[in-house]
């Protein structure tokens, strides 16, 4: 990323770039128990599928969202209802119902998929817990001919990006950063919507089948920065 000066920073040194805005805080989010029944952005181009290209639901409106920190998995840092059960976490409300109806836990795997059917030609369609997340973002400073960036660090299992309503791109290779070219989907000056829509399981799982914790969500930084048109 570009930090703006001309000789070596310390890391993480574009936390501090003019041309860097990290976008790490509270976002709102909302959780589906699958990806056919999952909102779609407002304002769509309809370009917007999910993973089996089924289309999406309707326009939706974020006032009743709950809010989530970003990063984060989101098996852990949802408040754990009383009289729940150790280390059952329900996840906050889809609709204005009083009882959570799904609880997403961590999930230790070695040997056996955590998720059934098994089809490695895509994920479980039956359940497959898919959350929307959104914030809003503004350009960093570019100059009259400079692009956009948006950057993810890391997103498990799988995710579909809009940026004002208009699909940018998918991404599922969950450890490693992704980044999306928004220039044209960018207004210069004011807000941009940026919703983020990620899936619990995804076709990529079946590589994921090995010794260790199975969580989901934007678990790593998020940015967006500016960078010369060259």
């Amino acid at each position: 990323m570009p930090i703006g000066r001309p000789r070596p920073q310390p890391l993480r040194s574009q936390d501090r770039s003019p041309f860097v805005k990290n976008l790490d805080g509270k976002w709102k989010w909302k959780w589906s128990p699958y990806p056919t029944v999952a909102p779609l952005p407002p304002h769509t181009n309809g370009s917007g599928l999910g993973l089996e290209g089924e289309p999406l639901a309707s326009a939706l409106v974020t006032d009743d969202w709950s809010e989530i920190e970003v990063p984060s998995n989101w098996q852990t840092c949802v408040q754990v209802e009383k009289n729940s059960s150790p280390g059952l976490a329900p996840l906050p409300l889809a609709s204005s119902s009083p009882t959570p109806a799904v609880v997403d836990v961590p999930i230790y795997t070695n040997i056996e998929y955590p998720f059934s059917p098994v089809d490695p030609r895509r994920p479980p369609p039956s359940y497959n817990l898919t959350v929307m997340y959104h914030t809003n973002l503004t350009r960093p400073p570019s100059g009259p001919s400079g692009n956009t960036i948006l950057r993810f660090e890391g997103v498990k299992s799988a995710f579909h990006v809009w940026v004002n309503g208009t699909l940018v791109g998918y991404a599922q290779d969950s450890f490693t950063p992704t980044e999306f070219q928004i220039t044209n989907e960018c207004v210069a000056f004011g807000t941009n919507s940026l919703f983020v829509r990620v899936y619990r399981w995804s076709d990529g799982s079946y590589f994921e089948d090995q010794d260790f914790w199975d969580m989901s969500g934007i678990f790593r930084s998020v940015a967006v920065y500016s960078v010369p048109n060259v």
